[in-house]
């Protein structure tokens, strides 16, 4: 398993990267990295996209919404 922090990889450069190991996911984590912590991220639990994130983090009240603005 690979970990990538900060904002969404590039999707190619993730492929690339996940296919030199058998193609191993790639957990996303973003956001209040100063504070040692995150507001979203992947998870081994869940389906993944390449680039993408998600889950909020665990402890945050943070909300995801899709296109039309309902909570996801």
């Amino acid at each position: 398993v690979f970990g990538s922090t900060g904002e969404s990889s590039n999707i190619d450069d993730d492929l690339w990267l996940s296919s030199q190991a058998y193609f191993r996911p790639i957990i996303e984590c973003c956001g209040g990295t100063e504070l040692a912590s995150s507001y979203v991220q992947g998870s081994v639990l869940q389906p993944q996209a390449l680039g993408a994130f998600s889950t909020p983090s665990m402890s945050t009240g943070f909300v995801i919404l899709d296109d039309n603005g309902n909570p996801y």
